[in-house]
């Protein structure tokens, strides 16, 4: 970290926000017709993940690098995405199938040629066990259509539960989900023959339409119509063949003809399509069926099913280990795309005026014109924003702009800042508010006249009318003190157990090397506090050749006995003073025997020594405090574990932490926890220190000493700021109605008071719709936060989004973000657990995922078959993502799960970024053991496996990354040849996973792919858990595709119980 000088206005406009820090941009507009600006962007991107930027910014690449923008948006198109019905005999997404034997004709299953089946749609749907009556139940063509609605009566029997009428949990995994018939209930379809091929003609020849059938349309364009001009986002490398029975689309238009040609691409895929597969010839298997008794005969009379039943096959239905292909990456432009790549997806960003991703991303990216369409279509409104966020190398940095001294550009109305969605007016002397359309005149010192399309001369030369993101240097106005860098204050229990257990050694190693990682230009200062049943000051001044201690005893009403200045020390100009006073406290207390902790007198302290300039305290402790002001009880009851009355212990039980916590936060510092707690500390209580201070809580059941220096020097290293301010404005019909993150308090619904603020701080805002807007209408949201970074400069960062609005329910679904409202009802549901018990939030998001479905197939396909489940496909993972939330540790039943841990799940979602959000709730699984390893072969990433025991190799070698976690898992087994490139060893079987050390070669493929795995997961160390050791639990509990414990369905069983669900409300309206 190095401190930000300030430059002339004449330097150049583009100057990065990391390490080094950048010069301002500012002043006057410079001459007409000088010099072309500089291009903007970065190097190409990698082979693998792109790292954190860390150094200086990138060489710029040329312009014809990039894709074309597109004209500004307006009104998406309205178009029809007709869902993709997945029956037996269909293709799937995601699914291979071998090539045809030699000598074959490349013909379908059905015989009908590839060339002329007709193309994909854009929905996504499951072949689930429908409730045709028996018989074939897809129609033939040139005969009546039945009528499905008639034929299809409400499944008998409850649903099945969700809360606890499940059985019990198995360690093996379940077998293919067969539905059990119900004497109530009309039998499921005895599938006897494959249907019919469908007929396809070429595509100057109108479509054949079976009998009694209406001219229908996808909404695609006709095939005399011109080609598309409009970028997509994922195009498939060649058109996949899909075979089935006839499918239903929405009535009045026309039957989609075969494509001539593929649109304009964006990105430049390196492989093939995630989201399309290749051609598949049969979806499920089939099994015989019991003898089921039939009403209306005696008990020993039964009648034998005519047809067997059909078993859903797992590997058919959407999986999203197509989003993990990281052996490319993609280019998203933020005007050029409707909404961004999946969030765990490897991407560079193009900032062509709406703000990157990585800082806000919408759950919706084309916004209902009324509430009436928000409360039809069931999915939320929310902005998930993390508004310091790291960009990756290859990506332009954030601009800072510096009006030397003028006020900044500011609504005079709403005080929005100007941006690149304000209009100027009036040959440029005024300009419309992008947020409440009021006209503000344009100061004299920021005019420039207008070229003949309207943009300023000088556009190209500022960077707030050109980029979605920019940072403003604050001025005298938004400074109520003078700044000054951060100081951070480290408070360090030494007890008798966090000695006899190495904890304190432990802690004392990360800070040493953290400090070592320091900026040497930093202005920060650091102390030292310890405690036990006393706290213990140290003069490490520049001045003293040895640190000297103070020992206070009453923890009633504790104080500081030195100045406060000798507490702190740089550690640059004082490095030998610190590094003596940390080579020294493992032996100063090695003969400590004090058992009781007075942790809350240890804060208050150091609360008294930073309350004058605010800062940073980080608390490293291991035992439950016992003694002093903040002592706690053990609360905890196992026979609570898994009742309704469980949730009490996710609760403060003190009201010292409270009270604290808030005088932490006005005086503008922040807390954060390393609890290492190998029994129960009570982190529900001790958790709301962060949580009111925007701090952050790091949890371990026991030591990690590699995680735990990862994690310290994170914290210290990263883009952090204090004393800030952050206000998101919403333009005409839509406001802020509740957010969810760490936060100290609510100035309004729109407004929060943020003690400290860091690059993994995330916010989620909810919102609610206000008016009706008409289509043409630009929606455009703005975050601006106010903060003094830790170099002690003031500065505003400012996210603005401008988002089309519609009213085709089609449009709405197809451009909805599955991160974004996954994430929202997760956040959501962590924050419930305080209040409601857990069988009830589980509810609570199944019924959501329901509803979610059950409107897109009332709005959009409601012509479609019952027997086929439809997903739409911007949201055909959201059934495995809801039931992986349902198995994380967040909600996930059972006694066996510690409630510090429950509590730390909840807390770490605040310190997620969307990526890793994403990875936390469905994990990547990677089999590395499929790897090559020979030399000079280039690495390339195997593809991802689903989250199944029954794909799981015996003498497998997997890296998983699940949110802020990545492991590696290794087999008893594992061959020698991988034994030995990883760790140097003939064999592991007989070595204990925590003695095991990575110890890869430098050109070996195995070392390139574990080390870009770790660069896309923020550069995490890995975590090794064997076969059969107590580690390998948490490896059971990633397989989340399977059937959980007693409460929790398997993935096949929950998609078959939201059907039920959704034909019941079908039948109901």
């Amino acid at each position: 970290m190095q401190p930000i000088p300030s430059f002339s206005k004449a330097s150049s406009p583009y100057i990065p926000t990391s390490n080094p820090p950048p010069p301002a941009y500012g002043g006057p507009p410079p001459a007409y017709g000088g010099p072309p600006p500089p291009a903007y962007g970065g190097p190409p991107p990698a082979a693998f993940g792109q790292p954190p930027r860390t150094g200086p910014p990138p060489p710029s690449i040329p312009p014809t690098g990039f894709p074309p923008a597109r004209p500004p948006q307006g009104t998406l198109p309205p178009s029809t995405p007709s869902p993709m019905l997945f029956s037996p005999g269909m293709s799937t997404p995601g699914v291979s199938q071998p090539p045809p034997a030699s000598g074959q004709p490349p013909f379908s299953s059905h015989g009908v040629p590839p060339s002329s089946q007709p193309p994909p749609r854009s929905g996504v749907a499951s072949q689930i066990p429908p409730s045709f009556p028996p018989g074939n139940p897809y129609p033939t063509p040139g005969l009546p259509v039945p009528n499905p609605a008639a034929q299809l009566p409400r499944p008998g029997g409850p649903p099945p539960a969700l809360g606890n009428t499940a059985p019990a949990a198995s360690s093996k995994p379940s077998a293919p989900f067969t539905p059990s018939p119900s004497p109530q209930a009309a039998a499921p379809p005895q599938i006897t023959s494959a249907p019919a091929p469908l007929q396809v003609q070429s595509s100057s020849a109108a479509p054949v339409l079976f009998a009694g059938a209406k001219p229908f349309s996808s909404g695609l364009p006709h095939p005399n119509a011109p080609a598309p001009v409009a970028p997509q986002y994922f195009t498939p490398a060649s058109t996949p063949n899909v075979v089935g029975p006839p499918r239903s689309f929405a009535p009045g238009t026309n039957y989609p003809p075969v494509p001539q040609q593929a649109p304009p691409q964006l990105f430049t895929p390196a492989g093939p399509s995630p989201s399309v597969g290749a051609h598949t010839t049969q979806m499920g298997t089939f099994a015989p069926t019991a003898a089921v008794p039939q009403q209306g005969l005696p008990p020993n009379q039964v009648k034998k099913p005519e047809a067997p039943k059909p078993k859903i096959d797992p590997n058919q239905i959407p999986s999203p280990t197509t989003l993990f292909d990281y052996n490319r990456t993609l280019q998203y432009g933020t005007k050029s795309n409707n909404s961004p790549p999946p969030a765990a997806s490897q991407f560079l960003v193009i900032d062509e005026g709406n703000c990157s991703p990585r800082f806000m991303r919408s759950s919706l990216y084309a916004l209902p014109t009324t509430s009436d369409l928000v409360k039809a279509v069931n999915l939320p409104l929310t902005l998930t924003i993390q508004p310091l966020a790291d960009t990756l190398v290859g990506e332009e940095i954030v601009q800072v702009v510096d009006f030397g001294g003028e006020q900044i550009i500011r609504c005079q109305r709403c005080r929005a800042y100007i941006n690149c969605s304000c209009v100027f007016l009036d040959g440029g002397r005024a300009f419309r508010c992008s947020i409440c359309d009021f006209i503000n005149q344009v100061p004299q010192f920021y005019f420039c006249p207008l070229d003949p399309t309207g943009s300023r001369e000088d556009l190209p030369y500022r960077p707030e009318l050109r980029t979605g993101t920019v940072e403003f240097v604050a001025t005298s106005e938004f400074i109520t003190k003078p700044p000054v860098p951060l100081d951070y204050l480290f408070v360090v229990e030494v007890s008798f157990q966090s000695i006899q257990l190495g904890y304190l050694q432990a802690f004392v190693a990360a800070i040493k090397e953290t400090l070592a990682a320091v900026d040497k230009n930093t202005k920060s200062r650091f102390g030292i506090i310890t405690f036990d049943n006393s706290v213990h000051f140290y003069n490490i001044s520049g001045s003293l050749r040895q640190p000297q201690m103070m020992v206070v005893s009453d923890v009633d009403d504790v104080f500081i006995p030195i100045q406060k200045d000798v507490l702190f020390a740089n550690p640059t100009e004082s490095s030998s003073t610190l590094t003596a006073l940390l080579d020294k406290l493992p032996s100063m207390f090695e003969q400590n025997k004090a058992n009781q902790t007075a942790l809350g007198a240890a804060i208050s302290a150091a609360y008294q020594t930073l309350e004058s300039n605010g800062g940073k305290i980080l608390i490293f402790s291991c035992s439950l405090p016992t003694q002093g002001p903040g002592k706690l009880a053990n609360r905890l009851d196992v026979k609570v574990l898994g009742t309704d009355k469980e949730k009490v212990l996710y609760a403060p039980q003190e009201n010292f932490y409270p009270e604290i916590a808030l005088k932490c936060a006005d005086a503008k510092i922040g807390v954060d926890l390393f609890i290492v707690a190998p029994s129960y500390n009570d982190l529900a209580t001790l958790a709301v220190l962060p949580k009111q201070t925007c701090g952050q809580v790091y949890f371990y059941n026991q030591v990690n000493q590699e995680k735990l220096k990862f994690d310290l020097k994170r914290n210290v290293t990263r883009s952090t700021g204090y004393d800030a301010i952050m206000r998101v404005r919403c333009s005409k019909g839509f406001s802020v109605v509740d957010s969810y993150g760490s936060f100290t308090k609510k100035v309004t619904d729109c407004e929060l008071d943020l003690a400290n603020v860091d690059s993994d701080k995330v916010f989620t805002f909810t919102l609610q719709h206000d008016e009706k807007l008409d289509e043409k209408t630009i929606a455009c949201f703005q975050c601006a936060l106010l903060y003094t970074t830790s170099f002690g400069e003031r500065r505003i960062r400012v996210h603005t989004l401008a988002l089309p609005c519609s009213a085709n329910f089609s449009t709405i679904f197809r451009v909805a973000d599955l991160d974004s409202i996954s994430q929202y009802y997760l956040r959501a549901a962590a924050a419930k657990t305080k209040s409601l018990a857990l069988p009830s939030i589980r509810s609570w998001i199944a019924e959501s995922c329901i509803n979610i479905l059950y409107a897109y197939r009332k709005l959009c396909s409601s012509s479609s078959y019952g027997s086929q489940l439809i997903l739409p496909d911007s949201l055909k993972f959201l059934p495995i993502y809801v039931l992986a939330m349902m198995k994380s540790l967040i909600l996930r039943p059972g006694p066996d799960i510690k409630p510090d841990e429950r509590v730390y799940s909840c807390l770490a979602l605040d310190s997620m970024s969307p990526a890793l959000a994403s990875l936390y709730i469905y994990p990547r699984l990677t089999p590395l053991h499929k790897l090559s390893l020979v030399e000079g072969e280039n690495a390339v990433y195997p593809p991802a496996v689903r989250l199944s025991i029954e794909l799981i190799e015996a003498g497998g070698l997997y890296s998983i990354q699940r949110g802020n976690e990545l492991l590696l898992w290794c087999s008893n087994n594992l061959s020698a040849e991988f034994s030995n490139a990883l760790f140097n060893l003939p064999s592991v079987s007989t070595v204990p996973a925590a003695q095991l050390r990575l110890s890869l070669k430098d050109n070996a493929p195995l070392f390139r792919v574990i080390s870009n795995l770790q660069q896309i997961s923020n550069n995490l160390p890995y975590r090794i858990i064997k076969q059969g050791e107590v580690t390998d639990m948490f490896f059971a509990s990633v397989l989340i595709e399977d059937k959980g414990p007693a409460e929790i369905m398997s993935y096949v069983d929950f998609l078959c119980h939201v059907h039920r669900e959704i034909l019941a409300k079908m039948n109901d309206s």
